[in-house]
């Protein structure tokens, strides 16, 4: 990425300013004011250039289908060598969100989250969103004893974890649902969004519960 400050460092007097603190940061003053607008090229989608003002009433789940429309091809996540773009992420999260409302998961539902920090990952977390149900991160750091007190306090009615922590879900008192095994039956789901009736959630429903 190439940035353009458009600031004329040079013209700013060092001994002046020294002396002078207030002449300098009038200086300053003027020369950030009459400066052109900062110039971007290959942007990376976050920070102030891509700030966005959220509106009343407005989803995440929402929001991220409206960016992979938007930035359908661009990479969004890269995990494990493959780079997924906002277009692929947000399919695979419709059709997870669509076998979780199968399993059972209706809006106002919490779902536990057994994960590594990877793409699958937010493919779950979209996938609740998009269920309309809330999510409950369950860190893989903490003993069963305590993820099985989270379940009960925040009303966990299913677990969404990986193979590698299937024997730690089986320990625990709610169904879980293993989302690389499930991946075939995952495929076979529509990539549609599901439609609003099917997601009957408002932006007023809890998003997410986390303990700390």
């Amino acid at each position: 990425m190439e940035m353009d400050h458009g600031l004329d460092i040079a013209g700013l007097d060092r001994d002046r300013s020294d002396s002078q603190p207030e002449t300098g940061l009038a200086s300053l003053d003027a020369l950030v004011k009459t400066a052109p607008a900062t110039v971007a090229r290959g942007q990376i989608l976050t920070g102030a250039d891509f700030a966005r003002q959220g509106l009343p009433g407005e989803r995440l789940d929402t929001v991220f289908e409206e960016l992979a429309q938007t930035f359908a091809a661009l990479p969004a996540v890269i995990s494990d060598g493959r780079v997924w773009t906002y277009q692929e992420l947000d399919s695979r999260a419709n059709q997870f969100a669509r076998l979780l409302v199968k399993r059972g998961v209706r809006p106002g539902h919490r779902v536990g989250l057994i994960l590594d920090r990877s793409a699958e990952t937010y493919v779950a977390l979209l996938a609740v969103m998009k269920a309309g149900a809330a999510f409950v991160p369950l860190a893989t750091a903490f003993p069963e004893e305590r993820m099985a007190l989270i379940i009960e306090d925040a009303g966990v009615s299913l677990i969404v974890t990986i193979a590698a922590y299937a024997s730690r879900a089986g320990q625990l008192p709610v169904p879980h649902l293993l989302i690389d095994s499930a991946a075939a039956e995952i495929s076979k789901q529509s990539d549609a969004p599901l439609k609003p009736q099917a997601k009957t959630a408002s932006a007023d429903d809890t998003c997410y519960i986390l303990y700390t």
